[in-house]
């Protein structure tokens, strides 16, 4: 990964592809939080984002990925927008 990351981009996932739209604080803080330090550890960049599993979010999910990213997307078609740096849409 670090030797393609001069090619490409990687960013966090939570850690066991988890879908974000649960409703307990502290598995969404361990699953996203801790993929995104684990990205912070190994690769050194200077902007971290965050993907959505399956495209699926909650209020409780975006409070937390604000305050450990600097945005977030999905791969997937769902309720996002280019207004918001945490609901970036898939560009196909």
């Amino acid at each position: 990964i670090k030797k393609m990351q001069d090619l490409i981009s990687f960013d966090a996932h939570t850690k066991t592809h988890l879908s974000c739209n649960i409703e307990n604080d502290e598995i969404l803080k361990d699953e996203i939080c801790n993929s995104i330090d684990f990205v912070k550890k190994y690769l050194k960049k200077e902007f971290y984002g965050f993907c959505w599993p399956r495209g699926r979010f909650n209020e409780k999910s975006l409070k937390i990925v604000k305050e450990c990213a600097d945005f977030a997307f999905s791969t997937i078609e769902g309720p996002f927008n280019f207004n918001d740096k945490y609901k970036i849409k898939r560009i196909d």
